[in-house]
């Protein structure tokens, strides 16, 4: 395999990049690992397109070394129901978003929009510039946790924000999971946030190809495994399932179509 890390000003200065770096300049030379470093202004537009060759770094580089957007999984069609979210949770076009006072909404036709707990208007619904976005009902957690599966195997479950000691239910966890598992086109490596609620239900948040997302500094990857899954998640955006969320059709009595852009 052969790995494509991001430099800043010549130098790795992304934990995630070195830790990939650190484990290919380990690795027995029977695992034939090699990589390249370059900073993202002297990549070309789809340089790893139609090869091998997987890119690590941040989105903005490894969307310019693939030659088109990476969309978001969040959470697929059939998993979005009340076991699973906890919430009232709903995928939708812009000119479908319906008023609330209070809840949290991100745009989810590109990766890494920001999450934003606001009320929704009328008047407001006219500064959304994205096609897509994820509205969900309000809901606290007192703690969240990232869990990072590499075929159907959990192999890190991690704690990124709120209490600590306050553990997923992880007989849901991998319920959710067995899940994600059975999803047509699934990547073969990913990630799952949880989030705790108050009263103690673990709750899905979103789930990610294991690409372009932290493992909080994570280095637990036995051997080439970390190195296995970037390449598995890699693949999940290099195939025809890397597109625009399915929308919920059923939002205010109608769904509604946009345009999948691969720019």
């Amino acid at each position: 395999m052969k790995f494509l890390l991001q430099s800043e000003d010549s130098e790795i200065k992304n934990i995630e990049i070195w830790m990939a770096k650190r484990i290919i300049d380990e690795a027995p030379k029977i695992y034939d690992l090699s990589y390249e470093i370059k900073d993202i202004k002297d990549i070309t537009e789809g340089e790893v397109r139609d090869n091998d060759i997987i890119p690590v770094g941040s989105i903005q580089f490894c969307e310019k070394a693939l030659g088109g957007r990476m969309y978001p999984v969040e959470v697929p069609p059939i998993m979005r129901n009340n076991f699973n979210l906890g919430r009232e949770y709903k995928i939708v076009c812009t000119n479908k978003i319906k008023s609330h006072l209070f809840c949290f909404i991100k745009r989810v036709d590109r990766l890494k929009s920001e999450l934003t707990m606001r009320a929704i208007t009328d008047e407001a619904t006219k500064e959304f510039e994205g096609e897509i976005y994820q509205i969900s009902e309000y809901v606290e957690f007192v703690a969240e946790y990232r869990i990072i599966v590499l075929g159907e195997e959990i192999v890190h479950i991690g704690w990124y924000n709120g209490q600590q000691g306050i553990f997923p239910d992880m007989e849901k966890v991998k319920l959710i999971v067995m899940q994600y598992v059975s999803v047509d086109g699934r990547a073969e490596a990913f990630t799952i946030d949880v989030g705790i609620t108050k009263s103690n239900n673990t709750v899905l948040i979103e789930i990610h190809p294991f690409a372009c997302c932290g493992t909080y500094g994570y280095s637990g990857f036995a051997g080439t495994k970390y190195l296995t899954a970037l390449a598995k998640g890699w693949k999940y955006y290099k195939s025809e399932y890397n597109k625009l969320i399915e929308v919920d059709e059923d939002w205010e009595n109608g769904g509604c179509k946009v345009q999948d852009s691969k720019s």
